[in-house]
């Protein structure tokens, strides 16, 4: 642009460097003494002067629409501009036809540099690397997108974003992130995600931690191979089959330290080694003491075996193998069973007592008789 100007102001001054005159038509008027061009479009019937070119003394400047008389701007029309030189101004436009219409613009204030795209789409191509910069002198300002309905950050190899300041996604409908090798993530002050939903459709790695929510819940990975659930109040983990309920499955970290399951079956393939396991059982076999319980005689319990091969009320092998067992429902049938052993032990008591009661009468009459006999033979 300045090569332009230029350009206008030593051909004007040539027209007048062989007369030390005002040189003047009814489209433009320069004046010899202060340098000024005006012009208008007389034959347009525009009658009033237009301050197109004015040097500037005190600055060393050449100012083109001087006072914005042209008050639809300036425009300089061509395949493209050469300023070799700096540009000052507070706004500049981008038009894509003829008409005038503003697509974009980039506007400077006391808040920062603006560029905004009044369209669908707004591109930053870059042969090599895209870089943004956000600082000021001895500080890191924050490089921030705001109030779009989407953000795309598409690249071929990478993006970076470095810095020791704030990186914030504001305001948006929706973020996608589409790469064809790795997304990485490091922030030494953390990373801050706040939606309604965050999805990850694809593997993700974490060699830090993530929290969430405003109770301090922490996914701490730090630790090697384990993961690690904390909070403030009570940490659970929930797993469901559909979508539209709460859970169907939760483990729940209770207020004595103990993890419960609620919602459904805890199944292990293998092997549980514990120091001790507490069972609850809604069904118990202390009935077996009660008077109205029909003990089975011991010739019915060994007509079942022989029948059946093996006791009463207690699974065969073949039900276990199929099934498996419920510890406490068999707990309480192998109590049953030893409260009914109980009872056929005292019946076998009572009978040897009494028998021995018996034996002891016959005994006694045994050796009356022995004496009798004794004496008699004499």
């Amino acid at each position: 642009m300045k090569k332009i100007t230029t350009l206008l102001f030593f051909i004007a001054l040539g027209m007048t460097s062989m007369v030390q005159a005002q040189l003047f038509s009814n489209s433009f008027n320069l004046d010899s003494n202060h340098g000024d061009l005006l012009m208008r479009r007389y034959s347009a019937g525009d009658l009033d002067w237009k301050r197109a070119l004015v040097p500037i003394s005190s600055t060393n400047q050449l100012v083109i629409n001087y006072g914005g008389d042209f008050i639809g701007g300036t425009r300089i029309m061509g395949n493209s501009v050469l300023i070799d030189g700096s540009l000052t101004t507070d706004q500049v436009n981008f038009y894509n036809d003829e008409e005038g219409a503003v697509t974009g613009y980039i506007k400077a204030d006391t808040q920062g540099l603006d560029l905004i795209s009044s369209g669908d789409e707004m591109s930053l191509r870059s042969g090599n690397n895209l870089n943004f910069y956000a600082s000021e002198v001895g500080t890191y300002a924050d490089i921030q997108f705001f109030r779009g309905e989407e953000l795309n950050i598409r690249t071929s190899y990478g993006t970076t974003f470095t810095g020791e300041g704030n990186f914030n996604i504001n305001n948006m409908d929706e973020i996608n992130v589409s790469v064809s090798n790795d997304v990485a993530i490091n922030a030494g002050q953390g990373v801050n995600i706040q939606a309604e939903e965050f999805s990850v459709g694809a593997k993700s790695s974490f060699t830090r931690s993530i929290s969430w929510g405003t109770t301090g819940a922490l996914l701490n990975t730090d630790q090697g191979a384990s993961m690690e659930l904390r909070g403030t109040g009570t940490p659970y983990l929930d797993f469901s089959n559909d979508a539209s309920t709460d859970y169907d499955m939760r483990l729940i970290l209770t207020g004595n330290n103990t993890l419960g399951v609620s919602g459904g079956n805890l199944v292990v393939d293998g092997t549980i080694n514990a120091k001790e396991i507490h069972v609850k059982s809604n069904v118990w076999s202390d009935f077996v003491f009660y008077d109205n319980y029909k003990l089975p005689t011991l010739a019915e319990v060994k007509k079942h075996i022989e029948e059946n091969g093996h006791l009463k009320d207690i699974p065969s092998a073949d039900e276990v193998i199929k099934n498996g067992i419920s510890l406490g429902e068999m707990d309480s049938k192998l109590l049953q069973k030893i409260e009914e052993l109980t009872l056929y032990t005292i019946e076998q008591d009572e009978k040897l007592t009494s028998q021995e009661k018996v034996n002891q009468e016959l005994q006694n009459r045994l050796d009356k008789l022995e004496s009798l006999i004794s004496e008699l033979t004499k």
